[in-house]
């Protein structure tokens, strides 16, 4: 068995031995911990949605900063590509609508 910890010495005293036990249970303790949480496979998709949402702030408040003039008023050119992301989300569902008829 590999350990960061060296096993004492043959004829070490007690408070040596024992303080290795002690180490080698905290080790155990730390290795269940981590194969626990590996094995939560809820806990990991709510660390992985906390991780997402985080990052979606983070882009939102960069657009939103980005999306404004020096004097905090709406960019035209922002404006006018998010009217374009819109009209052709329009167009695409139309046509998505008739299709399924």
């Amino acid at each position: 068995m590999t350990s960061e910890h060296p096993e004492p010495e043959q004829g070490a005293s007690m408070d040596d031995i024992e303080a290795d036990i002690e180490r080698t249970r905290e080790d155990l303790g730390e290795t269940v911990d981590a194969l626990t949480d590996r094995l939560n496979v809820k806990a990991q998709a709510k660390r992985k949605a906390e991780e997402a949402k985080a990052k979606a702030a983070s882009f939102a408040e960069h657009a939103k900063d980005a999306g404004t003039t020096a004097d905090g008023r709406p960019d035209p050119k922002v404006l006018a590509g998010a009217g374009a992301v819109v009209v052709l989300v329009a167009v695409v569902a139309v046509l998505m609508g008739r299709r399924s008829r």
